[in-house]
């Protein structure tokens, strides 16, 4: 005959496996341990509510102070690793807040660096991140290493790029979310990439960029070292995307925006057509109409002085 303990552990975990929040809330009361495992797996009710994506039971088993580092018997995986496997953004916030991420790094260059990672609108190289935002590299290898304690409890690559990536496809939720310091305010970082893309144009962007023999050569003629050499990725990177961040940013067209345009217009558009980018640049020109922007004065005003 089953103990009281036994039954009582196995409907708990059947209830976490389900999601079943109130009836884990009960047994939990009832003091059926929290910590124990499963007899297949060996897993924790917490690694299977992360597994599972079941928020509210993840509350509730947090609330009794259920370890989010135990690993399992059999795959050696914390409920955090689960989380990510299964892409569980909201329970993987709850468990890195659990965890004290802010007590791990520093939490203004953590907030700047893998708030952009997770602003951009697609992936770059740790190379190409120090470019865009304008800071060392070293920097951002700091951060990087500051989350050393976080790769055996998530399973994080090691590989800067991919870690990179990693952060970029997992972190979002929790740091556009968190209560804690390192929440990212999105509007500021957009408005912040956004202004860093205008710089980044501006200080690059003239006519011929890469000294082609004729205005009339195609792109499928310009061979792809050219335009890596000529366009480096983070001017590639701000000329496609820096219209997004703008927008993104809910800040109405600046003086710099004006001024860019002024001067760097018709550049941008070779730079784009260079990469072969010219129907997304057409997309751009539509939405800076929508923002209000006349295109058509200052285009006719750099056509007439190129002539």
């Amino acid at each position: 005959m089953q103990s009281k303990d036994h039954i009582q552990k196995k409907l708990l975990l059947s209830a976490v496996k389900e999601g079943h929040e109130p009836v884990v809330r009960m047994l939990l009361e009832q003091s059926v341990d929290v910590e124990f495992k499963d007899n297949e797996y060996g897993r924790t009710l917490l690694s299977w509510a992360s597994g599972n994506g079941h928020v509210a039971v993840v509350k509730a088993l947090l609330g009794k102070d259920a370890n989010v580092k135990c690993k399992d018997s059999q795959y050696g995986r914390t409920p955090l690793s689960w989380a990510v496997e299964n892409r569980h953004s909201v329970v993987l916030g709850l468990l890195l807040e659990k965890v004290g991420l802010e007590s791990k790094v520093h939490i203004q260059k953590f907030r700047d660096i893998v708030g952009a990672i997770i602003t951009l609108k697609a992936p770059v190289s740790v190379d190409t991140l120090a470019r865009i935002l304008g800071i060392p590299l070293h920097d951002i290898l700091d951060q990087l290493h500051s989350l050393h304690s976080l790769h055996p409890i998530l399973h994080m690559p090691t590989d800067h790029n991919t870690l990179v990536q990693f952060l970029r496809s997992h972190f979002e939720y929790f740091l556009l979310h968190t209560t804690t310091t390192l929440r990212v305010e999105k509007y500021k970082m957009h408005k912040k990439i956004a202004a860093r893309c205008l710089c980044i144009m501006e200080s690059s962007l003239k006519e011929n960029i890469c000294d082609l023999p004729s205005n009339a050569t195609e792109y499928k003629d310009i061979k792809d070292q050219t335009i890596d050499q000529c366009l480096t990725k983070d001017l590639q990177y701000s000329c496609c995307y820096w219209a997004y961040h703008l927008e993104q940013s809910n800040e109405p067209v600046s003086g710099e925006v004006i001024g860019f345009l002024e001067q760097h217009f018709l550049h941008w558009l070779e730079a784009m057509s260079i990469m072969g980018r010219i129907y997304e640049a057409s997309v751009i020109v539509n939405r800076l109409t929508l923002m209000k922007v006349n295109l058509e004065s200052w285009s006719a005003k750099l056509l007439s002085n190129q002539y």
